[in-house]
């Protein structure tokens, strides 16, 4: 295996009040490749598996708390697409305030 045969999906965040939800889509051929990961943590959806059309497919969501760890995912095989959805979720007590004001 070179390394034009591995891929990965990285993602970090720094923000303090919020915690972000990955969702990936993927074939369950490209699911099997993964070889490694670091800092996964499923959420309450965790993986289900989906069919559309012929394709079998893995959806999982992932948390990435605030101030946790990196997130990272490697793959073997070269590069399979995969769709994915990025849904951040809030957890201060900021009070929006309303800058404009009527005329």
């Amino acid at each position: 295996m070179g390394p034009s045969d591995i891929w990965a999906i990285w993602a970090n965040h720094d923000c303090a009040n919020w915690e972000i939800l990955l969702t990936f889509v993927m074939t369950r051929e490209a699911t099997s490749d993964v070889i490694a990961q670091a800092g996964v943590e499923y959420s309450e959806l965790g993986c289900q598996r989906l069919e559309a059309d012929d394709t079998e497919l893995d959806q999982c969501q992932f948390r990435m708390k605030v101030n946790g760890d990196n997130f990272a995912l490697l793959f073997k095989d070269g590069f399979t697409p995969i769709w994915y959805d990025i849904e951040w979720v809030y957890l201060g007590d900021f009070q929006w305030t309303q800058y404009f004001f009527p005329w």
